[in-house]
Parts: C-alpha cells; sequence; structure tokens
C-alpha cells in the first residue's frame, strides 16, 4: 500500500489522495475545500462514527485492500449535513487478522461534492461523491 497526496500548485491538487495497493486496486479523493465544508480521511481499527475519530499511523507496505468490502453512509448525517462517508477495509497481507479502515467524508451544506473512485487496473468497482 502506498498513500499518495496531492503537492500544492497553481492547480490546487494538495487535498487529493491516493491509496494505491500492490495488486494496483487504486481508491481516489478529492478532499480540496471550498467554503463551508470540511473533507477528507480517517484511518482506524474499527469503523469510526465521527469524523473526530483520530487517525492511526500504518506501515504502508503490509496492507491490501479487501475489494468485497464496501459500507456507504457510516458517519451519522447529524455531523456531515448534506455530506456522505464511505469506508474500504484493508488487510494486511502479513497477518490476515491486522484489518484497516478507510473512511473518507465531507461535511458540506449541499452545495459542494466530492468525488471518489476505487478501481482495479483501470476498472472501476465503486465511485460516488461526497
Amino acid at each position: 500500500m502506498k498513500i499518495f497526496k496531492g503537492k500544492k500548485d497553481k492547480y490546487s491538487w494538495n487535498n487529493r489522495y491516493n491509496f494505491v495497493d500492490e495488486n494496483n486496486v487504486f481508491v481516489g479523493y478529492d478532499a480540496d475545500t471550498s467554503c463551508c465544508e470540511d473533507g477528507g480521511y480517517i484511518l482506524s481499527k474499527t469503523i469510526p462514527t465521527s469524523t473526530q475519530e483520530p487517525s492511526i499511523k500504518i506501515v504502508e507496505v503490509n496492507y491490501i485492500f479487501d475489494t468485497s468490502f464496501f459500507k456507504e453512509g457510516v458517519i451519522s448525517q447529524d455531523e456531515l449535513d448534506s455530506g456522505g462517508s464511505v469506508v474500504f477495509k484493508m488487510v494486511n497481507k502479513n497477518d490476515p487478522a491486522d484489518v484497516i479502515y478507510l473512511t473518507l467524508f465531507n461535511c458540506h451544506n449541499g452545495y459542494y461534492g466530492h468525488g471518489f473512485d476505487m478501481t482495479i487496473n483501470d476498472k472501476i468497482i465503486h465511485e460516488g461523491s461526497l
């Protein structure tokens, strides 16, 4: 697993995140915020119920995506207003009992949204907007 964060440049790609595992499974998320919104991601040992849960540090090389797992709406709509959340599961290839969840979220007033997708070798598995 490699995690890439965009670099600040004239195109404002600084909040674009890409997660890619050794099987070429890719999750990309544009969390670049505008007015009245707050988006990002959380890495956690359990599925979070709030955006306030802290993200953990992982050893990136050990994790691969479980492409059979996908959940939507895990964070309360009261917290996200008109936004949304999705969760992907990553498994430590050396210890299958070691699981990490990648949660993407965006809290906004209904006007803003940001796209995400999950692909395997450029074939879209999941996509949407939060």
